[in-house]
């Protein structure tokens, strides 16, 4: 039952339809049907699945600082077109990434980070020691 309301929650909020009235519309159903105990945890489901979708449509772009947002905008906009991704891009500061960035889209990953590069390297030497 708590999946017919998420998959139903989901698609009227993919094709486009006022977040509230969807929400309204779906607690109204569920009070009437005597299923209200599932409504927090359809939420969480609905709130999971619709991250798992933006994710898909709008491409995140990890930086180590956020001044490298304006050094790296060409490279970002290179990794874009080469995924085939929208221009918009959200970003996110990854402190750990030490450099570089890595672009996600649609389950593809671009990853030109000083700690990727810095692990392939170790790996290399590891490799060649043993």
């Amino acid at each position: 039952m708590r999946r017919y309301y998420t998959i139903a929650t989901l698609t009227l909020l993919q094709q486009g339809q006022d977040i509230s009235t969807v929400l309204t519309g779906l607690r109204q159903a569920m009070e009437r049907r005597g299923h209200m105990y599932l409504y927090g945890r359809v939420l969480k489901d609905v709130a999971r699945a619709w991250e798992r979708y933006e994710a898909k449509r709008i491409p995140t772009v990890q930086l180590a600082r956020e001044q490298d947002l304006t050094v790296l905008a060409d490279s970002i906009k290179r990794q874009l077109a080469a995924l085939k991704a929208p221009s918009e891009y959200r970003v996110t500061i990854a402190p750990e990434l030490i450099g570089g960035s890595v672009v996600r889209y649609d389950h593809h990953v671009i990853d030109t980070s000083y700690k990727d590069a810095l692990v392939r390297l170790y790996q290399n030497i590891a490799q060649t020691t043993t």
